[in-house]
């Protein structure tokens, strides 16, 4: 339960980042920094799914239940933040 805990908290503090970031960056920086920031985070997020996933389908490890979960909280975050 603690591992769906720490992956909804990461869920959340990426979306209040990504948009405090966008705030920041409306003072007239560069189109290409502010969409740098914005999609690094969630590179990092999903390179952590795809590790989980990837250690799954290709090695064969074990996919716990909050393993599986906090790989769905963290795809979902990104998604709500793309749209």
């Amino acid at each position: 339960m603690t591992a769906v805990l720490l992956a909804a908290m990461a869920a959340v503090l990426f979306g209040a980042m990504t948009v405090l970031v966008r705030i920041a960056l409306g003072t007239g920086v560069a189109p290409e920094a502010g969409s740098f920031l914005t999609i690094f985070p969630a590179f990092v997020g999903a390179g952590y799914a795809g590790v989980v996933l990837g250690g799954y389908f290709f090695l064969g490890e074990s996919l716990s239940a909050s393993k599986a979960v906090g790989v769905v909280v963290i795809l979902v975050g990104i998604g709500l933040v793309a749209r």
